[in-house]
């Protein structure tokens, strides 16, 4: 876990999903890593023009690695934020785990997975390079464009390709987890169903329904 950080690691980041990803979460007790090259950005790690690299060495080099790399993201920010609940979420049945940087790293009980934790630096790819200090270094860098964001990831690298799409990486949940939030526009039944999953499964946390669309109260 060797990549620079803000330096205090208590910062909260925000994982949005919707409710069948959250069962997910708390039955397998881990945390999905999508492989690098089914992401929608198609400039995924990959290295500008500018790169020490040779054009051609760097394009094999990129394809390679982007079949390697699995991520898992989620978004840095003192509050909730209503860009995420409505980017993320399919449906009004949404969840929010709030948790930070430091309660992640201390989650992933499988020490043999060399996992990478840092936020994404947005940068103008026609005036900064994005060159070879590692084959993961373009991994933490995105475009401008999606700045909003505000993306933290893990990713984890494995040595032979295969043909799977994702791959579950086992967590301690309990430490993972510090607040759950239900999406703002979510019936009532639905906070009282994710209390009664939360119990289920010995999570002691607490459960808010997100009051972000309510009326104003002054």
């Amino acid at each position: 876990m060797k990549r620079k950080h803000i330096q205090n690691k208590n910062f909260k980041i925000w994982k949005y999903l919707d409710f069948t990803k959250f069962v997910s979460l708390l039955e397998t007790d881990s945390l999905y890593f999508a492989k690098a090259n089914t992401m929608i950005d198609r400039h995924e790690g990959i290295f500008n023009s500018d790169s020490k690299l040779s054009a051609s060495c760097k394009n094999k080099k990129f394809k390679k690695t982007k079949n390697l790399v699995y991520l898992n993201c989620w978004h840095i920010n003192k509050y909730e934020s209503a860009a995420m609940w409505s980017v993320y979420l399919q449906s009004n049945e949404g969840i929010a785990i709030q948790s930070t940087r430091l309660r992640m790293e201390k989650s992933f009980q499988n020490k043999k997975h060399n996992i990478q934790l840092g936020e994404i630096k947005y940068t103008d790819y026609q005036k900064e390079n994005i060159c070879n200090k590692d084959i993961f270094y373009p991994f933490f860098h995105k475009r401008k464009s999606f700045e909003y964001e505000k993306e933290f990831r893990a990713l984890i690298y494995k040595k032979q390709e295969s043909r799977e799409r994702g791959i579950f990486i086992p967590i301690d949940i309990k430490t993972l987890i510090e607040k759950i939030y239900v999406a703002p526009t979510a019936e009532e039944w639905i906070k009282e169903l994710v209390q009664s999953l939360v119990k289920k499964y010995n999570i002691n946390v607490e459960v808010i329904k997100s009051n972000l669309f309510d009326d104003p109260v002054f």
